[in-house]
């Protein structure tokens, strides 16, 4: 429970010291503290899977993740870094991210590749 509680504030951190969260989404260093929680969900984002449930660690990986997508500025930047990731890995789709945060119960809004993060549509 520490583990998961630092690692939300981390979170929580690096979301709140930048004033241009769309900005750093192109830098992919900038996105860890978002990508880093995510990583053992990505074989259940992933097209190339029959796995029906996702693990207990990408659950509370995407729990940390929503954490920091509480606020207007939380939202943007990790809305940026989830469609960064499936821009960068093309096998991610939104279907997918959604249906597994979905099963994991938890509120991650995972953009599509056409979004406007910073609009929010």
């Amino acid at each position: 429970m520490a583990a998961s509680s630092a690692a939300a504030w981390f979170l929580l951190l690096a979301i709140s010291v930048t004033n241009a969260p769309f900005a750093m989404s192109s830098n992919r260093a900038a996105c860890m503290p978002v990508v880093a929680p995510l990583l053992p969900c990505l074989i259940s984002f992933s097209t190339m899977n029959n796995i029906t449930k996702p693990s207990e660690s990408c659950c509370t990986g995407a729990s940390l993740v929503a954490m920091g997508a509480k606020t207007k500025l939380g939202k943007i930047f990790v809305c940026s870094c989830i469609k960064r990731l499936m821009l960068d890995l093309p096998m991610i789709t939104p279907r997918k991210a959604q249906s597994t945060t979905k099963q994991c119960s938890v509120d991650l809004p995972i953009p599509h590749y056409d979004t406007n993060c910073i609009l929010g549509n």
